[in-house]
Parts: structure tokens; sequence; C-alpha cells
């Protein structure tokens, strides 16, 4: 009768922990889990950060390449406006001048 007990109380006290560990392990997924899809959504909005950077870089580049490539003022302010409305997904743009001794602006 006593050893009955003692492996009944000790297999009750066993499966009683193995449940408690089971439901530990289930909750440490779950948070595992939910860390590992926050994670995969900051990594891929670095990387688009990190795109559009690079992007913007690369049309900087092709600017200044562009303008040390001319001396003249209309090809330097076509070249700034068609990167200027590239980089700022714009449809359309358009460069005025400033005219200081008539005091009026023109194309």
């Amino acid at each position: 009768g006593l050893t009955f007990f003692l492996t009944f109380f000790t297999g009750k006290s066993f499966t009683r922990k193995l449940m408690q560990r089971s439901a530990e392990l289930a909750q440490a997924k779950k948070e595992l889990e939910e860390w590992g899809s926050r994670l995969e959504e900051k990594v891929s909005l670095r990387t688009h950060e990190l795109k559009k950077s690079k992007d913007r870089l690369s049309i900087l580049y092709q600017i200044s390449h562009s303008i040390n490539s001319t001396l003249e003022l209309d090809n330097i302010l076509k070249v700034i406006l068609d990167f200027s409305v590239k980089i700022s997904d714009a449809n359309r743009g358009s460069v005025m001048l400033f005219d200081e001794k008539k005091e009026y602006f023109f194309h």
C-alpha cells in the first residue's frame, strides 16, 4: 500500500510538472514567433529605407556628374530639374530664375 501511494503521488507530481513545462514552452514559442515576426518587419522596413537612401545617393551622384560635365546653365538646370522630379516622385516640375536687376522671375 505505501509503495503504490508513493508511486502514484510521484507520478501525479511528475505529470503536473510536465504539463507546466509544456505550457511554459508553448508560451515561450509564441513569444519567440511574435518576436521573430516583429524582427522580420523591422528588417523589411530598414531594407526599404536603405534602398531608398541608396537610390537618392545614386541620383545625387548622377546630378553632380552631369553638372560637372557641362558649363551651360540651361543644361545644368535641366539636369537638376529632371533629377529633382525623379527623386521627389513628382509628375513634372519647373525652374524659375529671379532677375535681381529687373526684380522678376522668368523660365
